[in-house]
């Protein structure tokens, strides 16, 4: 990996490692927290309470990258089921509500969840489950791998493919009012969720060969664009925005853009990369190399200079992404096993 002049002052020390599901269980999605409990989700729907219990939710979730909160509830959207349903922390089902389609990975939005299906449905659910709203976007969501991501007051953004054809699109999207502020088309099918950051939205384009391009927030116009020349993106992960900046994986590359989305740095890895964690002054990604064990691990880099403050190894990679909460770091490997560092600013 590319390494530059350390300048973040810090510690990142490893406390502990725990088994919190099963190696069938090969988790995508990152952790999440639940009225102050830390959350696991395999991808065949099992999870596990961080230090108490685990329970069957009995939902295939495949490689959907996130879940979402309720104050209560975790709420989960089945890959094979036209609905969302929430539990508690002890599994029981509290509620379950139907949706048209598809539904792609849900957002936690006003207390409730934000839920976009196919084939362009766009409906939020409040608390307790019921339908506060239904309307309908010219954006089929890319159901595997998509989710809405918060725009502002009332507004998310929607990506995935053209409602009436070929080709993607995304689209600044009002909830309330139910209409899209803007639309951004593409020639392929938009996989990854996009980012939004200050005022600017990065978004990875391309189906072969890529890029990432930086859109205008107000307007959805093109500013400014950076091809990559190693796509190999079979990840298909969004990014983050934080600690001035955009980061996104690409692939094995991670790219970081100043808050005007500018080119920085990127780093080089010898796995496929996870969508990060920022915060504390850091960017944290996973990564995993079926093909050799030097890509397997979690990674630990300078958000301001890119360089390398620890690499931990984990023998069977990480496809999940990892959670910064409080003054941890927790990660969970491909075989379930969660991994648990102390990050200290001096």
């Amino acid at each position: 990996m590319m390494m530059l002049a350390l300048l973040w002052a810090g510690s990142v020390v490893f406390q502990q490692s725990v088994p919190m599901l099963s190696k069938d269980e090969d988790p995508f999605m990152r952790p999440i927290v639940v009225a102050d409990h830390l959350l696991f989700v395999g991808s065949g729907g099992r999870v596990a309470v961080w230090e108490t219990t685990s329970w069957d939710s009995g939902m295939r979730l495949l490689i959907q990258p996130q879940a979402a909160a309720t104050p209560e509830h975790l709420v989960l959207a089945g890959t094979f089921k036209n609905q969302v349903t929430a539990f508690g922390l002890d599994g029981t089902e509290a509620w379950v509500s139907d949706v048209p389609g598809r539904a792609s990975a849900p957002l936690s939005w006003k207390g409730g969840v934000l839920v976009h299906s196919g084939p362009g449905f766009v409906t939020s659910i409040g608390r307790n489950g019921e339908k506060v709203q239904q309307t309908f976007s010219s954006v089929t969501p890319a159901v595997w791998f998509g989710h809405p991501v918060h725009a502002g007051v009332g507004r998310v953004l929607l990506s995935g493919g053209r409602t009436e054809g070929q080709g993607g699109r995304l689209v600044l999207y009002d909830v309330d009012k139910g209409v899209s502020i803007w639309v951004y088309e593409t020639e392929t099918a938009l996989a990854a969720p996009p980012v939004w950051g200050d005022g600017l939205v990065a978004l990875k384009v391309g189906g072969v060969v890529g890029a990432v391009v930086v859109l205008e927030g107000a307007t959805g116009e093109e500013i400014l664009s950076h091809p990559v020349e190693d796509w190999d993106d079979s990840r298909h992960n969004g990014g983050l925005f934080g600690e001035g900046g955009f980061f996104i994986p690409v692939g094995r590359t991670l790219l970081r853009l100043d808050p005007q989305g500018e080119h920085l740095w990127s780093i080089e890895a010898n796995g496929v990369l996870t969508m990060p964690a920022v915060g504390k002054g850091l960017v944290v990604v996973g990564s995993r190399d079926p093909g050799s064990s030097t890509g397997n691990g979690v990674g630990f880099f300078d958000a301001q200079t890119g360089s390398q403050v620890l690499w931990y190894p984990i023998p069977s990679g990480v496809q999940a992404p990892p959670l910064m909460w409080g003054q941890d770091l927790f990660v969970v490997g491909s075989d379930g096993t969660a991994y648990q560092f102390k990050l200290g600013v001096e």
